[in-house]
């Protein structure tokens, strides 16, 4: 890093580049202040590119423009590019370093390479420059174009955010060491700099050549087709000898060339002879301004020739790119103020007596009930359930739909949450997944699917996916059984225990899947209120500590033991439960009854048929059972066809599935709906605006209010840096609204507001030849 250059020529230097945006200098420190506050930024910074054919005189206009000495020789072209990377800063410093493209070498990517330090700061930048020849391996005989840049960074209070650049000259043929190679990657490279929408093109044209032959012009016409980020600038003047060229480039620069006119005139300079190398920039500027204003040159306007003109033409075009930019720079503002000032509103006012803070703790609950019941009703209007939660490593995109960014809109997740346990309950809440010789599986309702997007969560249910078993085999399973477990029934009749605890293994799963639920809303509905907690409090931290140690986290713990007896409560007991709908209850058992038993009277009289037995009943018989006019005859007949074929009757064992069965759908449903609606909904979620009672703080003493709310330092000196940013914001806003109201002026010497400029008439009189135009 150069920490020092000759000094003299270091503040000429920063004074130049100062003038760049000494037109809007106001304008510009206050974007440049804003910055340092997250906000004012003005996207893809302008650069203003230097190009031209070779030995054309670019690197001289660079340096004139920048009075920055670049090492001029005649037998040298430039052969990288060189960016010249102006930023404001406090302190004034210039670092310099080389990108190294290594595109030729196998996975190679562009890198940075820091210059070898100056000694002692003696050095200045041309030495630099040479310095970077070498490394580059372009110095002394070699012709070679290289494809690394030079970067000289210049950081001072007084210079413009900006980026100069100078590029290798352009050529035509080969020869004299400059192959066809090396002339693609110059094409190449202005190219890349030219297309950039924030490049203002300094197409530089050298009067000792002709215009036709000088590539720079249609390159640039590519680049910039409109001819909208292109000024001319005519160099060498003073070499010119013949009168044709000269007429010509007069053309060019009056704007009588209509194929070569620009947005912005074209600009006369004269740059330093070799002869006048070491003459100093005061001096070469008064060279210039004494040729300029003599001969055929006088005509031409002030504000179109001279290095100094060039610098406040320039300055107009950064004030017209900041100006496009204001628009959005102010509306980024705009939401900074009203970000801050809700930071500032949540702090509340200065408080250091017991009446204030209470007044702050009251205003506080009041916002938490406020904005907790929004999120419980689902209204997300408040900017709240908008920001980015503070635990979610997210970007705050609506896609993303992790639990962590989702938590403060609290009723979309909780549903989902619903959702998912009503899924998982369809899908693993049987301890076996009977396999029914009818092949209908039992009504628990539509089994719900679960988008991809809910995955996460599911995979949060640590259930096993119940193993099947045969409804066959589960019928020989409980006639077993209740063989084994006979109480005082009649015989034939089925064993209502038996069917209990049967019902009791089926549903085993469900504790598990409920206590997942339940853990996983209240984590979510902790989480929410540490949310809610952090943006009402803001900055105030340690107050917003106070309360979550000592009221939100206190309130959660009791709340989990209390969602653990609400479980207890709701899950089946070892004695089965209540029926409340007995009617429905019978309904359903019945008709499931009913249903199995036709179909079995139909496969038994189809196995009769096969073997050839006689009829076992009269049509009218039949008719009557098939329509299930009465159970007992049904199941009589159903009997009395099993032992006609030898079969062993099962009537208690499948009435007992049956009522397994329904009373299994019917528990399922009051289960799922009480952990939801009781458990959940009741017990947690609509008690959370509760949280933070104000009528307490209200009440509370004098000494407890100062323990829980006294504003410590750190709170006032948030305050205190808000005030002082949105002051500036707002200073600035005033500012930039002020700049684009403001009536501008006409674009410099832009042809559709600038007429042609008519020839000096003794140069009219004394020239006679043709002008061509230029393609």
């Amino acid at each position: 890093m150069l920490n020092k250059m000759h000094d003299v020529e270091l503040d000429a230097t920063v004074a130049a580049l100062g003038s760049l945006h000494l037109a809007q200098k106001e304008l510009f420190d206050t974007v440049d202040e804003l910055q340092s506050l997250g906000v004012g930024k003005i996207v893809d910074l302008p650069q203003i590119v230097v190009c031209g054919d070779q030995s054309s005189g670019k690197s001289s206009v660079l340096e004139a423009i920048s009075r920055v000495r670049f090492p001029v020789k005649t037998d040298i072209c430039t052969r990288f590019a060189t960016e010249l990377i102006l930023r404001t800063d406090p302190t004034t410093v210039v670092d310099v370093s080389i990108e190294r493209q290594d595109a030729d070498k196998p996975g190679g990517k562009p890198h940075e390479e820091k210059l070898p330090g100056p000694d002692g700061g003696k050095r200045d930048i041309p030495e630099i420059i040479e310095e970077a020849r070498r490394l580059m391996g372009v110095d002394g005989a070699m012709k070679t174009v290289s494809t690394d840049v030079l970067r000289i960074r210049i950081s001072a209070p007084d210079v413009p955010n900006l980026t100069l650049v100078d590029l290798p000259g352009f050529y035509y043929g080969s020869g004299g060491g400059q192959n066809y190679d090396d002339r693609l990657v110059v094409d190449e490279l202005a190219r890349r700099y030219l297309s950039r929408s924030n490049t203002i093109i300094l197409a530089v044209v050298g009067a000792r050549s002709s215009i036709n032959q000088q590539k720079v012009l249609d390159e640039a016409k590519v680049a910039d087709p409109k001819r909208e980020r292109t000024i001319g600038v005519i160099t060498q003047l003073d070499k010119l000898e013949d009168g044709t060229e000269t007429e010509r480039y007069l053309d060019l620069a009056t704007g009588s060339n209509e194929k070569a006119r620009l947005k912005y005139a074209w600009h006369l300079v004269r740059n330093r002879s070799e002869k006048e190398a070491s003459t100093s920039n005061d001096e070469r500027d008064a060279t210039e301004a004494a040729f300029l204003s003599s001969g055929a040159w006088s005509a031409i306007p002030e504000e179109d020739k001279g290095i100094k003109a060039l610098r406040l033409k320039l300055s107009s075009i950064l004030s017209a790119h900041i100006a496009k930019s204001l628009p959005g720079v102010v509306e980024n503002m705009k939401r900074s103020v009203a970000e801050r000032a809700a930071k500032l509103s949540r702090l509340g006012k200065p408080r250091s007596d017991p009446c204030q803070l209470k007044e702050y703790l009251v205003n506080i609950a009041d916002e938490f009930g406020r904005l907790a019941r929004e999120a419980v009703q689902g209204s997300y209007m408040d900017s709240f359930f908008f920001e980015n939660p503070s635990g979610s490593s997210s970007s705050g995109s609506d896609n993303d739909f992790s639990v962590d960014h989702r938590v403060r809109k609290l009723r979309a997740l909780v549903r989902d949450l619903n959702r998912v346990f009503i899924a998982v309950m369809c899908t693993k809440g049987q301890g076996r997944l009977i396999e029914w010789e009818d092949g209908q599986p039992m009504n628990v309702g539509h089994v719900p699917q679960i988008p991809a997007y809910l995955t996460a969560i599911e995979q949060g249910y640590q259930i096993e996916k119940p193993s099947a078993v045969k409804e066959s085999d589960l019928k020989l399973e409980m006639d077993r059984f209740a063989a084994q477990n006979q109480g005082c029934e009649f015989p034939g009749e089925p064993n209502y225990r038996a069917t209990l605890q049967f019902f009791q293994g089926l549903s085993a799963p469900w504790r598990k899947i409920a206590e997942t639920h339940i853990e996983a809303a209240t984590d979510v509905a902790h989480s929410f209120a540490k949310e809610l907690l952090e943006y009402v409090f803001g900055a105030d931290e340690e107050t917003r500590e106070h309360i979550l140690a000592g009221y939100v986290d206190p309130y959660f713990e009791k709340k989990r033991k209390a969602m653990d007896r609400k479980l207890e409560e709701l899950l089946p007991r070892q004695s089965g439960f209540a029926i409340a709908h007995e009617h429905e209850f019978e309904l359903r058992s019945r008709d499931r009854h009913g249903s199995r038993v036709c179909q079995q009277i139909a496969a038994l009289e189809a196995k009769e048929a096969e073997q050839g037995l006689g009829p076992s009943a009269s049509p009218q018989q039949k008719k009557l059972v098939k329509n299930g006019g009465n159970p007992a005859l049904t199941q009589a007949y159903t009997d009395h066809l099993r032992e006609r074929q030898g079969e062993k009757s099962m009537a208690a064992a499948e009435r007992m599935i049956d009522n397994l069965a329904v009373y299994y759908e019917v528990s399922w449903r009051n289960f799922t709906q009480n952990i939801v609606v009781l458990a959940i909904e009741n017990e947690l979620v609509s008690e959370l605006p509760k949280i933070l009672n104000a009528g307490k703080f209200a009440g509370m003493s004098d000494d407890a209010i100062l323990d829980i709310a006294a504003e410590s330092k750190q709170v006032r000196q948030i305050r205190a840096k808000l005030m002082n940013d949105l002051e500036k914001l707002r200073e600035g806003i005033a500012l930039c609204e002020a700049h684009s109201r403001r009536k501008r002026a006409p674009s410099p010497t832009a042809p559709e507001t600038k007429p042609v400029l008519e020839k000096p008439m003794a140069f009219k009189r004394s020239m006679g030849a043709t002008v061509e135009e230029v393609d």
